[in-house]
């Protein structure tokens, strides 16, 4: 896929953006090779640059990021998926809250990278089970320091089942 996007923000300014993707599948071995890369844009959001909120500041500037990841799946036994994608992201301008000024603030450079493990069991026609877990290294390339409130572990299991003719759905 490709995707080419430009925006033309009242406040922020203008910005173009884009996103290509990219999947091979070997369907003899049931394995899928995918790839994407991308570049994103956000403007301030009104809470975050107005005065009429508490915390806002008029003078934050947008975010840019870049950002790619790679990764393989496989599946095996013909009901079991595995995935494992490798990810990085670049940012300039990144908003955070900073704790020790009680303040939003533009981040210059701060950087992302992890992996993420997915597996997907289809258990009946009707029923199936995933989980994930990310691993994520997160910096702010100022300080040096870790970025906060972005967990460096992350796991999550879910249940679906279809029912009723596929009319209904339970999710756990």
């Amino acid at each position: 896929t490709v995707g080419v996007r430009w925006d033309d923000h009242s406040t922020a300014g203008t910005a173009q953006t884009y996103r290509f993707t990219q999947l091979f599948r070997l369907d003899e071995t049931g394995t899928k090779i995918h790839g994407s890369s991308g570049r994103g844009f956000k403007a301030p959001s009104v809470a975050q640059s107005s005065t009429f909120f508490f915390l806002g500041d008029p003078t934050l500037a947008p975010e840019f990021s870049k950002g790619w990841d790679v990764g393989i799946g496989q599946v095996l036994f013909g009901n079991v998926t595995l995935d494992l994608t490798y990810f990085r992201n670049d940012f300039r301008d990144l908003i955070v809250f900073d704790f020790p000024t009680f303040s939003l603030q533009n981040v210059g450079l701060a950087e992302s990278s992890g992996v993420e493990l997915t597996a997907y069991v289809q258990l009946t026609c009707g029923s199936s089970l995933a989980a994930s877990y990310t691993y994520t290294d997160t910096e702010n390339l100022v300080t040096r320091t870790q970025l906060l409130r972005r967990p460096r572990n992350k796991a999550s299991l879910s249940f679906h089942h279809r029912f009723y003719d596929d009319r209904a759905s339970l999710n756990a």
